[in-house]
């Protein structure tokens, strides 16, 4: 009788080779870092004084940084203090030089170097509040500098006269290139009022003529006064004469009155008292104009 050999069994594989004969032993879990917890562990309290020892370890070995950054702050703290300190000694000066040198050259009709100074001069007594008493007529001079130096290319009377074209669309970005925006004098007497509720409007007896349309002009163009806020904060009185700085904002055909209007940007208005400055302008004098009234 024939003996048979028992086959022994295969080894059963360990489960971690498992679909991975070559695999080798396992890789050791990577330590966690220092101050992670697991997801969902509860958050211990970390007592005050280890919170004072990690501050204290942390900063002494930043001393060097922290201590620059604080010299660093210093300095900028003591310059932007004798920066103020300066200005703040300058403006009195700065207020004065406006005063004297600017309102001289606005006078003389030097109107950039008049607007130059009264601007800082302006600003200058803003800083100092109530503390300047020449104030009020810095700020006077300021506006109507600007009014000066910001004048209008053009006299309304051409600028009539481009409007009235075929093409109104380039009429319009015309307009806004080279006239909205810039400042124009107006001068004349108060023939229309506001009634005492309040309806109603202001109007001057000034009015636009083209050139060459004869005493029965084709066209006419009135300066329009709604929403002029200085009108608002000091009303003029009925038959009262005028001197206005104002700056253009719009020319549009009225079709019900069939009479163009110049708009005026509401806030931009003052009253012209530096007329001596008008004489570089070659405006005529209130004498000139009497005269012409009455020949």
């Amino acid at each position: 009788m024939e003996q048979v050999e028992e086959t022994p069994a295969p080894a059963k594989p360990d489960g971690r080779a498992r679909g991975h004969p070559e695999a080798g032993p396992p890789r050791p879990r990577p330590a966690r870092r220092p101050g992670l917890r697991p997801r969902g562990a509860p958050s211990v309290a970390v007592p005050v004084e280890t919170l004072r020892v990690r501050l204290g370890a942390w900063t002494w070995h930043r001393r060097h940084r922290l201590l620059f950054l604080a010299v660093v702050c210093v300095v900028l703290a003591t310059v932007g203090y004798r920066l103020r300190w300066w200005r703040r000694q300058e403006l009195p000066r700065i207020a004065e030089i406006g005063k004297t040198q600017g309102l001289a050259a606005l006078n003389a009709g030097r109107f950039d170097l008049a607007y130059q100074l009264l601007s800082e001069a302006e600003r200058a007594v803003d800083a100092l509040g109530d503390a300047s008493e020449s104030a009020a007529e810095i700020r006077k001079g300021a506006e109507e500098a600007a009014i000066f130096v910001n004048q209008v290319p053009d006299r309304l009377e051409t600028i009539l006269d481009l409007a009235d074209k075929p093409d109104p669309a380039s009429w319009s970005s015309r307009f806004d290139k080279l006239y909205k925006g810039r400042a124009i004098l107006i001068q004349g007497s108060v023939t229309r009022v506001p009634d005492a509720s309040g309806a109603g409007q202001y109007d001057l007896d000034y009015r636009v003529f083209p050139d060459g349309e004869g005493p029965r002009p084709r066209r006419v163009g009135r300066i329009d006064l709604r929403g002029f806020r200085l009108f608002e904060s000091s009303p003029p009185k009925l038959g009262e004469k005028l001197l206005l700085g104002a700056t253009l904002d719009a020319l549009r055909f009225d079709k019900d009155n069939e009479e163009w209007l110049f708009g005026l940007e509401p806030d931009n208005g003052v009253r012209i008292t530096h007329t001596k400055a008008l004489e570089v302008l070659e405006w005529p004098s209130e004498d000139e104009l009497q005269s012409e009234e009455n020949p």
